[in-house]
């Protein structure tokens, strides 16, 4: 047994040694001071601290920074993106639109989202509070937000298929969250306020805490593993980081298993449209809900999860007027011509890689959602 321990411990001496010296030599050879102590994994991902898009928001982690403009994105007060190139005031008493990036207009100009597009068909103002990467919960605690300075008659929430997924993290993206879980049958809300994201073992896992120092294994993990070494999600139901990189990549059927174990999303989704209901009915708010899919998620499944039908569902069953956009956009898709399709997303790479929206993608969802709940305006 002594034996054994003796051996480990030149065993782990000499490793710890070994990675000192080829830390120092990468360093020199970098021209990388060797004073120079900094978190890279932190430093490259830290949603707050990467762009001056975002700013912090204790209630729901981040929002789009107030009173900006770019060659792309123009906001106003309280963060809320413009409907053109022009800072405006909040004009009350329209329409108030929650979401994620498909709701915000990400890769398109400020008159091409669909609130946008929406606006100007039905001849109303409306406020686009949405920002990049919401999950259920934050999109929800950003509509409550929002009500009082928008005071609205309608409200659409909208869950992009991966808002309802993102409310089973805690953190998301490189920036730490809200969540919700039952407790004796009471949703309850989690980290209130959100605490900002720090390099600290809770927040990036215990491997990019210990390694996201050393500048050397950042390069060599950023290279080879960057799915894993620089994308910093934590599940609210936290299991090991190497577990869940490992049952992601290769094994899908243990992280099934591991995520049966999570808060259910589902009862999350449902839940969160319940207690928005329960603000919008005493103020006589009109409440439309909106499920979003991307156009790759459209071309590359044969059928919506089971998950989005069930949200739907529930949905209906609290009389929230409801669109699901699988069927709208599934319709378009021609197996004969499959280029058609794709002019409704900005396409990346050699034309096969799907983003958000397009224009055209945005202009003929606003279209449809006039039709289904604006055929009096």
């Amino acid at each position: 047994m002594k034996r054994l321990l003796s051996a480990s411990f030149i065993i782990f001496v000499s490793t710890f040694f070994t990675l000192i010296v080829l830390e120092v030599s990468y360093r020199l050879v970098e021209g990388i001071p060797l004073n120079k102590l900094e978190n890279q994994v932190y430093k490259q991902r830290n949603l707050l601290g990467i762009t001056d898009q975002n700013i912090y928001n204790p209630l729901v982690g981040w929002s789009l920074a107030p009173h900006t403009q770019s060659s792309m994105m123009t906001t106003g007060e309280h963060g809320i993106r413009m409907n053109a190139a022009t800072i405006t005031a909040i004009k009350q008493g329209g329409v108030l639109a929650v979401g994620d990036s498909f709701t915000a207009g990400s890769e398109v100009q400020d008159h091409e989202t669909w609130p946008a597009v929406l606006a100007k068909i039905i001849n109303q103002p409306v406020i686009n509070a949405a920002a990049g990467g919401y999950g259920a919960d934050q999109i929800i605690l950003r509509a409550e937000e929002m009500m009082p300075h928008a005071q609205p008659k309608i409200t659409i929430i909208s869950y992009f298929i991966g808002s309802i997924d993102r409310a089973t993290y805690k953190t998301y993206g490189g920036g730490n969250k809200p969540y919700f879980v039952f407790e004796n049958g009471t949703l309850v809300h989690k980290n209130n306020p959100v605490p900002p994201l720090q390099a600290s073992r809770e927040d990036i896992g215990t491997t990019r805490f210990i390694f996201g120092y050393s500048h050397l294994i950042d390069h060599l993990m950023s290279q080879h593993l960057p799915s894993y070494w620089l994308e910093i999600y934590n599940k609210v139901h936290g299991y090991s980081e190497i577990t869940e990189y490992l049952a992601t990549t290769y094994t899908p059927l243990l992280w099934s298993a591991i995520n049966s174990i999570d808060n259910d999303k589902v009862k999350i989704a449902c839940g969160l449209l319940e207690r928005i209901k329960h603000k919008t009915d005493p103020q006589n708010i009109r409440l439309i809900f909106l499920i979003q899919f991307g156009i790759g998620q459209i071309v590359q499944w044969e059928q919506q999860p089971d998950y989005s039908k069930m949200v739907e569902a529930c949905a209906k069953e609290m009389s929230i007027e409801t669109f699901n956009t699988w069927d709208y956009f599934k319709n378009m898709e021609d197996k004969n011509d499959p280029e058609k399709i794709k002019k409704m997303a900005m396409m990346h790479g050699e034309n096969n890689i799907y983003g958000h929206h397009s224009p055209l993608g945005n202009r003929l969802l606003a279209e449809e959602i006039t039709r289904q709940f604006f055929q009096n305006y």
